[in-house]
């Protein structure tokens, strides 16, 4: 089973605007990736359920009727540490196996194609490996994945960090799931 964590609780401060919920294409730019994990679950190839670590109500407000569970960053101030770890904390309350994988994906990185994400994954849980993220040029991105057996060192991160810091500490074991297009693993911080 992969447990998909959406990240989507940042404050943008670079942005100048809550850029979650900036207007792209017609839509918030939070949905898009989102949306394109939906239709992974629904179309049911690859067992995963999606939870969403937000701290704004209108994300909440939102979400609500859709086929993955919400939560609340109760402590955003903390950064990035502290949406990993909220996601975490309801994954393992729902019930995760010792072979199941965390995949991370953040909110502001709207050109990321679905094809990217199932391709990544698939590669990801045929190889067996325990560490992955997507990489351009050799160079590490988000979305990343990490396997059950890294729970306690996830959840040991403090500060404004992510997991990449776990990526970079076991190089060697990490599979870089190498894209073409840079342009899909970008995030937008400036309007």
């Amino acid at each position: 089973m992969v447990h998909m964590i959406y990240l989507a609780a940042g404050f943008s401060s670079r942005f100048g605007a809550n850029k979650l919920l900036y207007s792209l294409e017609g839509k918030p730019m939070y949905r898009h990736v989102l949306d394109r994990l939906l239709m992974i679950r629904k179309e049911g190839n690859i067992p995963c359920d999606i939870t969403v670590v937000t701290q704004y109500d209108s994300i909440l407000r939102d979400l609500s009727g859709l086929p993955l569970r919400a939560v609340v960053n109760p402590d955003p101030g903390r950064g990035i540490s502290s949406s990993l770890q909220t996601g975490i904390a309801d994954v393992i309350g729902q019930g995760m196996s010792a072979e199941d994988y965390l995949f991370f994906a953040n909110g502001d990185q709207p050109f990321l194609k679905k094809k990217t994400v199932e391709d990544f994954i698939g590669a990801v849980t045929q190889s067996g490996r325990k560490l992955a993220c997507v990489s351009y040029r050799g160079e590490m991105y988000s979305p990343s994945m990490f396997h059950a057996s890294f729970v306690p060192a996830l959840m040991d991160i403090r500060g404004d960090r992510g997991g990449k810091g776990i990526l970079r500490k076991n190089q060697d074991s990490v599979l870089l799931f190498e894209v073409s297009d840079k342009e899909e693993l970008e995030d937008i911080d400036v309007l």
